[in-house]
């Protein structure tokens, strides 16, 4: 909750994969409007029972929620795994979250490294390069990317992304931030990863 009121005011989120729902709890409890999502019966019928009335079952890659509906959508190592991992599936739900995302997108994630390939798991193919994540959210062009925290493991990364329109009037003068944005957008212009 502090990585994430380091990057948004409090308002409404919504917790995509939020199981029985404890970080809705915690940010209810610390003043957000917050909400979340599971795609378990298990867990949805069992969430905490202080925010169970703000959980339910719902598959993210199709949301029941209008455009816009949450100022931040969050997601702690679950969006990866949608779909089984498959490109495609997440994609899907990169469209979902940030459709229904008006202010940002704050994800922590576990991505492709040489050392999950080298010694750890061979098997856990369903993780995307980092790039991926930055290009599946920047092609729909509603969020641009803005910070990457790499965790306590080497395998985990928090990344937060603003509105484009947020973002410009924030960011937009910053020469160091248009330098990165113009990378980035010369790597979509030329990258074919994961799509």
């Amino acid at each position: 909750m502090s990585f994430l009121e380091r990057f948004f005011e409090k308002g409404s989120i919504l917790f995509v994969g939020c199981a029985k729902g404890f970080e809705v709890r915690m940010a209810r409890e610390r003043g957000w409007d917050a909400y979340g999502t599971d795609f378990s019966d298990y867990a949805v019928q069992n969430a905490d029972p202080k925010v169970k009335d703000y959980v339910q079952k719902a598959d993210t890659r199709k949301l029941p929620f209008g455009d816009d509906s949450f100022d931040v959508v969050a997601g702690f190592n679950t969006i990866e795994h949608v779909g089984a991992g498959e490109p495609e599936e997440i994609l899907v739900a990169l469209k979902e979250v940030s459709r229904v995302a008006k202010q940002g997108l704050l994800f922590k994630l576990s991505f492709r490294h040489w050392v999950v390939v080298s010694c750890v798991d061979p098997a856990f193919i369903e993780l995307q390069p980092f790039a991926f994540w930055i290009e599946g959210i920047e092609r729909l062009g509603k969020h641009l990317f803005f910070h990457s925290e790499v965790g306590p493991a080497p395998l985990h990364a928090w990344m937060v992304f603003y509105s484009k329109e947020k973002w410009s009037k924030t960011f937009g003068e910053n020469k160091d931030a248009k330098f990165w944005a113009q990378q980035i957008e010369e790597r979509l212009r030329t990258s074919n990863l994961g799509f």
